[in-house]
């Protein structure tokens, strides 16, 4: 027995020395990322910048050096510029960080660091969808419930937006389409809402983007107070470049929101709109 934990202990040495190691060398590349995300940035290319930038923000033991702050400063630079680019406040993603830097402490929180490296790591394979990414990130940390329309509901409601969930992931969006053009005629307005967003949802998926937001327009009027209608269709107007817009019906879903939880959630939306 006693031989059985000094392997395991021994093995769990090894494995933190090899993380160690590979920490370090990932902080003694971290200028040359820099270097890359500078010069992809100075090119427009947003992916390699994000992930670039995704190995500038690497920390040992949750510390950055004196040495670091000039790195880790310019790299939440370029992060403001490309997200401004967009029309996205980095703000929300990067006070922290930026804050710490500010007051001369060197131990910045771990969790706002890995926050910012998981969207730096979404962002480089999903450059052209940074608004989803953002909400995406955003939603993970504000838990909010939806409009309880269980009154309305029924079992019956229920199978047939599984099976068309169902028919999406396994046959494809165009089979989905067609189960939903199927009950769409006959459907309560409680499932006519729940349809509509799912075809938003069809055509979100093969890039027909018009006919997505219209659909996510027609499910947000039917059902004003769930909240799943109106990020779709904010998310997918800001797809479109359609800004102005979105914040139109950003503040009308707030105006339509029921609880407290709601209206925190799209304010917490609202904070990633650049002040024009």
């Amino acid at each position: 027995m006693i031989w059985i934990v000094a392997v395991v202990v021994g093995g769990l040495v090894i494995l933190f020395a090899i993380g160690t190691v590979v920490g370090r060398q990932e902080k003694k590349n971290a200028p040359l990322r820099l270097t890359e995300a500078r010069a992809a940035w100075a090119e427009a290319k947003l992916g390699p910048a994000f992930k670039a930038l995704e190995g500038v923000f690497h920390q040992t033991d949750g510390n950055y050096t004196a040495e670091d702050v000039p790195m880790i400063s310019e790299g939440l630079q370029i992060c403001t510029a490309m997200l401004a680019s967009q029309g996205i406040n980095a703000a929300p993603l990067t006070r922290e960080v930026q804050a710490a830097l500010t007051q001369g402490e060197r131990a910045v929180p771990e969790k706002a660091v890995e926050r910012l490296q998981k969207f730096l790591s979404s962002a480089a394979k999903s450059p052209d969808s940074l608004w989803s990414e953002v909400f995406s990130l955003d939603s993970q940390l504000v838990q909010v419930d939806t409009e309880d329309d269980s009154e309305g509901s029924n079992p019956a409601d229920s199978a047939i937006t599984n099976q068309v969930g169902k028919a999406l992931v396994f046959d494809g969006p165009e089979k989905a389409l067609q189960l939903i053009d199927q009950h769409l005629p006959s459907a309560s307005p409680s499932l006519k809402a729940s349809l509509l967003n799912q075809r938003g949802g069809c055509h979100a998926m093969a890039r027909r983007r018009e006919e997505a937001a219209a659909d996510y327009r027609a499910a947000a009027a039917l059902q004003p107070g769930n909240l799943d209608h109106w990020s779709n269709l904010i998310e997918m107007l800001l797809s479109l470049g359609n800004k102005a817009e979105a914040v139109q019906q950003l503040k009308v879903a707030r105006s339509a929101a029921t609880t407290d939880a709601q209206r925190g959630r799209l304010d917490s939306m609202q904070q990633w709109f650049l002040a024009a």
